[in-house]
């Protein structure tokens, strides 16, 4: 595991820890809170474990001083993510695919 993705993991467990030692909630109520934050953060460092990016961005990122919560903030943040769209994109696709199949004699 190279630096970032080490770190980034190192990042990813302190803050459950600190969310779980931290809080007064009940665990559906973390659940409800922070799910979508753990699910992104979790696709952030699979990015970074699946695919390979220039010691120029590495090096900008390890500098940054809590890099997956700088991610995190940058992707949501970002115009282009949004989550609502994917999922009607999804939804659609299952639709005509189910309605495909069901045509089918």
């Amino acid at each position: 595991m190279d630096k970032l993705t080490q770190r980034l993991n190192e990042e990813m467990n302190s803050w459950i820890g600190d969310l779980v030692t931290n809080s007064d909630l009940s665990s559906e109520k973390l659940l409800k809170r922070y799910s979508y934050e753990y699910c992104i953060k979790e696709e952030i460092i699979n990015y970074f474990l699946e695919n390979i990016i220039s010691d120029n961005f590495e090096e900008f990122l390890l500098d940054k001083e809590d890099t997956l919560s700088y991610l995190y903030v940058e992707y949501m943040e970002d115009d282009t993510a949004n989550i609502h769209n994917e999922i009607e994109g999804f939804v659609n696709n299952l639709y005509y695919r189910l309605k495909a199949i069901s045509e089918m004699p």
